[in-house]
């Protein structure tokens, strides 16, 4: 089982998001800011996932993946990106700053379970 951090505003995204993680058999912890998701991150270096969406209040994707990057504990930790259409370079942008995945919404839970599955083989 592994801890999954999901940083997203509304609780719509939480549920749908949270439900599928637990049907996976990981553990779904939850952060409404992006200022709240890093701060947890650092205080728990056992979360093996983050997932957020890219427009969060507080911050956009590029800044989260730069801070997550940056700090020398969290440099290997996969980000999925969630996020409304996106033109291709931005999509491109945010994988080159380090998001290990990016998710359309809205989501297809296929592709999130893939996701997750490629990360934690069973």
């Amino acid at each position: 089982m592994k801890l999954i951090l999901i940083a997203a505003e509304h609780e719509e995204m939480h549920r749908i998001i949270g439900s599928k993680v637990k049907e996976l058999g990981h553990c779904a912890l939850f952060s409404s800011s992006a200022e709240l998701g890093l701060e947890f991150l650092k205080l728990n270096p056992e979360v093996s996932l983050l997932i957020t969406e890219n427009n969060l209040a507080d911050t956009s994707g590029k800044p989260l993946i730069n801070s997550i990057r940056e700090d020398a504990a969290l440099t290997k930790l996969p980000v999925i990106i969630v996020a409304q259409a996106l033109k291709y370079s931005d999509i491109s942008e945010l994988l080159e700053a380090g998001a290990t995945y990016f998710l359309s919404k809205p989501i297809k839970l296929a592709d999130l379970e893939r996701y997750i599955k490629s990360l934690f083989p069973s």
